[in-house]
């Protein structure tokens, strides 16, 4: 009985020291880091910002042949991507929600759409910030504006919408509302962030998360991939001719999305953009035919309009006001827009993307609504100017 206790006793202590050891790294991480993080574990590991602040990257994109050069990704104070020729970021900015198109894949700081028009909206006296992440959906957008709107104070925010993330993701966001899901504490964010700096405590980790209640309260089961009938992934079928029980539950599932990140936005008074972002198969032939090839498809099963063809009916719907890239962005060569492999923009789509939105004044009317009562977005605002990042809690990204 006396060994028993001491086994148990000497196992507990062993917990806690690793534990501590291993808080111990995280804290020389965060003050002096030693490890290489990348922008994607960067992301994970800080709860209280999209990336980590003041940092600057420098790396080689050979991935993608129609790139091919080195790159400069840059954060400010508050973990946004800025380019570093920029001035801090100002009061009451535009606010870029995206993805990675607007967080700038594959391009230079100074070629992002956010530092274009950053650049332009200067000499209103309007900054733009570029709150685009890699990977976000429409389950991060709606999660994350309350905090964003009340710590960033915008003077309007335009949201981007793009089929392989903000619709095909609905295949495996959570069916439930948002509002159900409880903040996360911190040993659940101390957990995140240990398991980005070693698979040695995937195991403790995990153990952790699913078995002490210090996370969600909300009964949010894990993610699934979402399945045909026939059991193939969805993915193209968001194109398809023929609607099926599948498409419902996307569409369905994304527009309740919408519907309640259009009513957070409108809880503060914020005047909201929705734009359309094209797939390239959408605005190059070449790239349509090779889509059909790679997958030995028939062009009679697909309908590449459908799904701008819903969004738009949708933010009609709700009152949301929509602007479509799609025919702007057409092009005989698929590269005069887009890059070859990776599909985001290239410097001139971004070039391209920033002269359009400029040439429908939204963000000129924009000028004379900077200034607004600090009381409509309640204490949090006041952080800004001392320095505060906001408290982001982590959403489904994928």
């Amino acid at each position: 009985m006396r060994a028993g206790k001491l086994i148990i006793l000497a196992g507990f202590y062993l917990f806690v020291s690793v534990l501590a050891v291993l808080v111990g790294l995280e804290i020389v991480q965060r003050t002096h880091p030693v490890f290489p993080v990348d922008l994607g574990a960067a992301a994970k590991a800080d709860g209280r910002r999209y990336f980590k602040p003041n940092r600057r990257y420098t790396f080689d994109y050979h991935w993608d042949p129609s790139v091919n050069r080195t790159l400069h990704v840059s954060t400010d104070r508050e973990g946004l991507r800025r380019s570093p020729s920029l001035p801090p970021l100002g009061e009451n900015p535009v606010l870029l929600l995206g993805d990675s198109f607007i967080f700038g894949a594959s391009v230079d700081d100074d070629e992002t759409l956010a530092t274009l028009l950053a650049r332009r909206a200067e000499k209103l006296g309007l900054d733009v910030a570029n709150a685009g992440r890699s990977g976000a959906s429409f389950g991060f957008y709606t999660s994350q504006a309350g905090p964003l709107i009340r710590h960033y104070r915008p003077s309007g925010i335009i949201v981007f919408f793009y089929v392989g993330n903000d619709l095909l993701d609905m295949a495996g966001e959570p069916d439930i509302p948002y509002s159900d899901i409880k903040p996360v504490r911190p040993l659940r964010r101390l957990l995140r962030a240990l398991r980005d700096r070693s698979e040695a405590v995937d195991l403790i980790a995990d153990y952790l998360q699913h078995n002490l209640r210090t996370a969600e309260t909300a009964k949010v089961r894990p993610m699934q991939p979402f399945v045909r009938e026939d059991g193939e992934p969805y993915d193209m079928d968001v194109f398809r001719v023929r609607w099926t029980r599948e498409d419902s539950v996307v569409f369905d599932r994304f527009a309740r999305y919408l519907e309640a990140f259009r009513d957070t936005v409108r809880s503060f008074d914020v005047p909201l953009l929705f734009v359309y972002i094209p797939n390239k198969e959408q605005v190059s032939e070449a790239s349509y035919r090779e889509m059909l090839a790679y997958g030995g498809f028939s062009p009679e099963r697909f309908d590449l309009d459908r799904p701008r063809r819903e969004v738009r009916g949708l933010c009609e719907r709700l009152g949301i006001e929509f602007q479509d890239l799609t025919d702007s962005l057409r092009s005989e060569e698929v590269t005069t827009w887009y890059n070859l492999v990776d599909s985001h923009w290239n410097p001139a789509g971004n070039r391209r993307v920033a002269d359009l939105l400029w040439s429908t004044g939204w963000i000129q009317n924009l000028a004379g609504e900077a200034e607004r009562p600090p009381g409509m977005f309640g204490d949090v605002a006041g952080e800004r100017n001392r320095g505060v990042a906001p408290d982001l809690n982590h959403a489904p990204t994928h």
